[in-house]
């Protein structure tokens, strides 16, 4: 599921128009190339049941920005290996890794911001205990754990 929750924040996070294939918010992980009928799963929000709350955190604070803000901004790499690509995009640091959840270890890395966020700590929008704070040359140290997503702002 972390590999999914990587691929869902990219397609919200980069440019262009995001398009979450009908079900995905419900959890369908369907591999017989049909759509399933979407009335089975009683449209749960249940968090156990699917990525319904992850996809309303996230779109959620896209619009929190303002839409002309958010759709006015480029996505700017600023750091990419094999495993892990960090950007940003407006006031939004995103971080993604393809480890998934299954590799069980946490990676460390240093994301060189220069001044783009102005020396402010920065705030996980998905995990608000999460937080990241600039050294003295505005780089910001990102620990990832299970393979999962961040999005700072």
């Amino acid at each position: 599921t972390a590999l999914v929750r990587n691929a869902l924040v990219l397609t919200l996070f980069t440019d262009g128009i995001p398009i979450v294939y009908q079900g995905t918010e419900q959890g369908y992980t369907d591999d017989s190339n049909t759509r399933l009928p979407l009335w089975t799963t009683k449209f749960t929000t249940l968090p156990s049941l699917g990525f319904y709350q992850f996809l309303q955190i996230m779109l959620r604070a896209r619009r929190d920005v303002g839409l002309d803000t958010f759709i006015n901004a480029q996505h700017t790499s600023l750091y990419t290996t094999d495993s892990v690509h960090v950007f940003t995009r407006g006031p939004f640091l995103v971080a993604l890794t393809n480890t998934g959840s299954s590799s069980g270890t946490s990676a460390n890395y240093t994301v060189p911001t220069g001044s783009l966020f102005s020396g402010r700590t920065l705030r996980n929008v998905l995990i608000p205990s999460d937080t990241v704070a600039p050294d003295a040359s505005g780089n910001y140290y990102i620990v990832f754990a299970s393979g999962e997503p961040k999005v700072y702002a």
